[in-house]
């Protein structure tokens, strides 16, 4: 039996990378007003978890957000490239990667896939633009120059 290809996720990350990933997420939790709880960088891979207030129900718009802000503000091209391609392919992707709930959140908004992923990805652009100091600030793990 042949092992799965992991897609949706890249090898060797650099911790700059890592943490650029992750603050990509911090900073659209903190757009969507919403909590991490959570967020950690071990081992070339990196998590950041929200708090889900009881009741809450995140949107496909929101679920989408979220998971493309990493690679986006990270500027991980080759990950958004792929994404667009196997847009209607969710088990193409590791179960656990941001590209992954991605795929699972498209078919609940209407347009062709790779026309809304080029929005979303343009948002998100503008967004990380506005708010670079805050990503940034984010990113930052040490003071040294």
């Amino acid at each position: 039996m042949q092992e799965r290809d992991l897609h949706g996720t890249v090898a060797d990350k650099s911790l700059l990378a890592l943490a650029s990933h992750e603050a990509g997420h911090l900073l659209m939790l903190w757009l969507l007003d919403r909590y991490a709880i959570a967020c950690g960088i071990a081992d070339g891979c990196g998590i950041t978890k929200s708090l889900d207030e009881p009741g809450e129900k995140e949107t496909p718009h929101q679920r989408i957000l979220y998971a493309m802000s990493g690679m986006v503000l990270a500027g991980e091209f080759e990950l958004l490239s792929d994404l667009r391609r196997h847009a209607t392919e969710p088990d193409y992707f590791d179960p656990m990667s941001d590209s992954h709930y991605v795929v699972e959140a498209l078919p609940h908004i209407d347009g062709e896939p790779a026309v809304v992923l080029s929005q979303f990805t343009e948002v998100i652009l503008r967004l990380g633009n506005r708010f670079r100091k805050a990503h940034n600030q984010a990113a930052r793990f040490s003071d040294k120059e």
